[in-house]
This record gives structure tokens, sequence and C-alpha cells, in this order.
């Protein structure tokens, strides 16, 4: 496995793990499951939104059972968040990778869950990259009273 360096950014990480997602749907050594990590059964190995991550972008071996712990604290946190992100809990994330929710943002969102429509599940988390990072801008931005 490479050690290769997730993005700090929240709104980079959901389109990374989007990214990677559909190139583990494309790949027939995966099958997503948002329930595993990264886990070989019978038919392949079977990835969630942050098993995507670590199958592309970490390399992690398709025939080994790889957990988030396994790859480093920082890693670790940042696939954590994912999970949390996937599910809405946009609160949860910022909380795991130590940062403060950005005061726009709400702490939660209604995300389609992925078995139920994929299609759907990946438009409303590109959604919710463009919102995170638009939140995190007007935050950054310091207002300027005349």
């Amino acid at each position: 496995m490479a050690k290769k360096k997730l993005p700090d950014s929240i709104p980079d990480l959901i389109r990374l793990a989007l990214h990677d997602l559909e190139l583990c749907e494309k790949d027939e050594r995966y099958n997503i499951d948002m329930s595993t990590w990264h886990e070989p059964l019978r038919r392949g190995c079977y990835v969630c939104f942050a098993g995507s991550v670590m199958a592309k972008q970490l390399n992690c071996n398709p025939n080994e059972c790889i957990y988030p712990s396994e790859l480093g604290d920082e890693t670790h946190r940042k696939l954590n968040a994912l999970d949390y992100l996937r599910r809405g809990n946009v609160y949860a994330a910022y909380r795991k990778i130590g940062r403060p929710i950005p005061v726009p943002l709400e702490g939660s969102y209604d995300i389609v869950p992925y078995r139920k429509n994929r299609k759907r599940f990946k438009l409303e988390m590109y959604a919710l990259a463009d919102l995170i990072q638009i939140a995190e801008i007007e935050a950054a931005t310091p207002i300027i009273e005349n």
C-alpha cells in the first residue's frame, strides 16, 4: 500500500471518494456495500464509500481485509469522516477531523442511501461538497462594514 495523503478539505475529500467510488463500480474486482470497509469475500472485494478510497487512492490490495485504523491516525479520521458524510452527518465529520463546523452549515443533511438510488446518492454527495465549500468560503471571508 502506498502512503498517500488524503485531502484536508472536506469538499475535496468527498469529490475524491465519489471519483474512487465510480472507479470501483467499473472494476470487476469490487462490489459496493456501504456497511463494509474493505473486505474480500466470495465474489470480490466489498468496499463502502470510504473503502473505495482505500481501494483506489490508497492502493489497498483487493485480496486483503483492511480497516481504516491500519492506515495511520490522520487517514483513519478522514475515512471515518467520509463514513459520516455519506449519511449526511456533517457535524460528526468535522468533529472527527478536529475542525469546527463552518457557521452557515447545519449539522446534518438528508442523503439518499446508495443502495436505494446510486445516481441520486452521488448527485446529493456532489451537492453536499459544493454546499460545504461555499460555507467554508463564507465562514473564512471577513465581514467588512461601511
